[in-house]
This record gives C-alpha cells, structure tokens and sequence, in this order.
C-alpha cells in the first residue's frame, strides 16, 4: 500500500466538480429563460421572413 491510496483521484474529482457546476449553471439559465419568458420578455420566433432578415 502506498501514501497515494488514501489520495482521490484527481481527474475523477475535477470531473464530477465540471458536471456539478455545469448542472447547477444549466438550471439557473433554464430558470432565468422560463421567468423571462413568463414576463412576456423572452419571445420565439416564428415568422419566416423574419428569421431569413436575422440570420442575414
């Protein structure tokens, strides 16, 4: 047994930290979008004509 088995694993523990954050970040932003679009903030489009001018 060496001193390294009682150590986490690095690449294990900076990947559950990236996923975490990135979950936590993911529900925000869905909680932001869902509120803005409640109050009449945040709209979809759906005229074609529109979309072609935009995407000009």
């Amino acid at each position: 047994m060496s001193l390294d088995d009682n150590l986490p694993d690095p690449i294990e523990s900076a990947s559950k930290g990236f996923v975490k954050a990135l979950v936590e970040l993911s529900l925000e932003n869905i909680s932001d979008l869902v509120k803005k679009f409640k109050d009449r903030k945040l709209a979809f489009i759906q005229d074609e004509e529109t979309i072609k001018i935009v995407k000009e």
